[in-house]
């Protein structure tokens, strides 16, 4: 069921995808799924290699989206 959701999350956009997280925790959860974020990042051209294996890049990049979401 997991990976069906995630493979489901994985056709919304990065704006929709925080969307989804504020349904509740359990999508917040699936929302923050690195490799969802990675499959995003390499989809808009961004190259970040190796970072994800350092850190926990999608609270991050949760973050960031959620930021520049509401300041549109």
């Amino acid at each position: 069921m997991l990976q069906l959701a995630l493979y489901v999350l994985s056709f919304l956009s990065p704006k929709d995808l925080l969307r989804a997280g504020q349904t509740c925790q359990y999508w917040r959860t699936l929302t923050e799924d690195t490799l969802l974020w990675k499959q995003k990042c390499k989809e808009s051209g961004a190259d970040l290699g190796s970072f994800f294996i350092d850190i926990n890049i999608a609270q991050h990049l949760w973050a960031l989206y959620k930021s520049v979401t509401y300041h549109e």
